[in-house]
């Protein structure tokens, strides 16, 4: 397996050092960057194409959700996730919204990022388990699920589990312009605003449903 190269981001020293010690630790992998602002972020990004992010929310200079949005569009292949003491489930959704691969709290940082990254290679998004709740909450059935198709219901099951549309249709046996012709109209009968992973979110938090 190739090295895979981590950048880091978070404006505590004292994080930043214990990050940085974890993520040494944790072989196949290399830290290209430690930085301290948003900016810096940014600019690092761009110089050392890492393969895999941890940004922290509160940074200064940019934003860590604008720094997300930033770095997805200039490498959408690389994974991004966030690392945080916020556990607000409206900050959840709207980084998994902005392009988030993952979303980790700080308190369990030490086992997390591990496992984060377990998931990055197996191309599957890892989200701290103390807000997974958020995701899949005991909740009632939304009744706009009875306007989709069988057909339709499958797909969305599947985009739950984060497959992209080629995935899909080799599981449905149809094509991948077919898959994205049902999310277009599973997304225009849900009334979802068309936002980047806004079908995710919508079928990761109603997948019992489904």
């Amino acid at each position: 397996m190739s090295v895979k190269k981590i950048l880091i981001t978070d404006d505590h020293p004292l994080l930043l050092i214990g990050l940085k010690g974890i993520i040494e630790n944790i072989k196949g992998y290399q830290l290209v960057g430690a930085a301290t602002n948003g900016t810096e972020a940014l600019k690092m990004a761009s110089e050392t194409q890492p393969d895999i992010c941890f940004i922290d929310l509160e940074l200064p200079g940019v934003n860590g959700m604008d720094v997300l949005k930033q770095i997805k569009k200039n490498d959408k292949n690389c994974k991004v996730a966030i690392l945080t003491s916020h556990k607000e489930e409206e900050l959840l959704i709207s980084a998994i919204e902005s392009g988030a691969d993952g979303y980790l709290l700080k308190d369990f940082a030490h086992t997390e990022i591990e496992k984060c990254l377990t998931q990055f290679v197996k191309s599957e998004p890892y989200y701290s388990s103390q807000l997974r709740s958020y995701l899949n909450p005991a909740k009632k059935k939304d009744p706009a699920i009875d306007k989709l198709s069988r057909t339709e219901k499958k797909v969305l099951k599947l985009i739950s589990q984060d497959k992209t549309s080629k995935e899909i249709g080799s599981i449905l046996f149809i094509s991948p312009k077919t898959v994205d012709n049902h999310r277009s109209n599973i997304i225009k009968k849900l009334d979802i605003t068309p936002t980047t992973n806004s079908l995710f979110s919508w079928a990761s938090k109603n997948e019992a449903h489904l």
